[in-house]
């Protein structure tokens, strides 16, 4: 039985779908570059640590063969060397329904510890953003903003949903303003952005204080934010 997961890497670049599954089933097929074998064999060794019953098994004939056979099946895991390129891009998009996500090689390339954030649009990009390893999400953005331009606002109908998959800190953004603070609360927030609205107030210090008390009223839900 195929494991529930599928990943890209490009430089840190992935395509992630989660599974809820304590163990792991069947064989673990990793396929793609050579460049990255070495990084790639550290994580088989701290996933073996977790899943002593996972078998893995991995091919490296280049970064070029790792988006083939992620879209053919033939691999879970697809380690890129390069980014995808464009077309490499549609075609996983076409076929999974979502675009890469990035994963937290960033920690790998500080060679320190470090926070690492990633920025999510759909429930999907959350709980595999949670999944990585991500200290902390960017969920939006919720409504119309010129900070995220070429991305559709996804609402306010997932925010308690988002909150109840995923138990890193989760920081509701795009669009938000004291004028709709009090729905994006209402739906589920428990920490937010707020940009325009911060940088377009006539007095920005009174403009923070209200919002802080807004957020002050709400209980928190989620665990605090920590260094990994």
């Amino acid at each position: 039985m195929r494991v529930l997961m599928r990943l890209a890497f490009a430089l840190g670049a992935c395509a992630l779908h989660p599974s809820n599954a304590a163990t792991v089933p069947g064989t673990l097929t990793i396929v793609g570059s050579d460049t990255l074998s070495t990084l790639v064999l550290r994580w088989i060794d701290a996933f073996r640590a977790q899943h002593p019953e996972a078998l893995i098994q991995m091919q490296t004939p280049g970064s070029a063969s790792a988006p083939i056979a992620l879209l053919e099946g033939a691999a879970d895991i697809g380690p890129m060397s390069r980014p995808m390129n464009d077309a490499e891009l549609k075609a996983f998009r076409d076929r999974y329904g979502y675009a890469p996500t990035s994963i937290v090689v960033a920690r790998e390339k500080a060679g320190r510890d470090m926070v690492v954030g990633k920025s999510t649009h759909s429930l999907v990009q959350a709980r595999a953003a949670a999944h990585e390893g991500a200290d902390y999400i960017g969920f939006g953005p919720l409504y119309a903003t010129p900070t995220k331009p070429d991305y559709q606002p996804i609402g306010l109908g997932d925010i308690a949903q988002v909150h109840a998959d995923v138990t890193v800190p989760i920081f509701c953004i795009g669009g938000i303003k004291l004028e709709n603070l009090p729905d994006v609360l209402a739906a589920g927030a428990r920490r937010v952005v707020i940009v325009s609205g911060l940088l377009q107030a006539s007095d920005i210090v009174k403009y923070a204080r209200e919002a802080k008390r807004a957020l002050a009223r709400i209980k928190p839900q989620t665990s605090p934010l920590k260094h990994s």
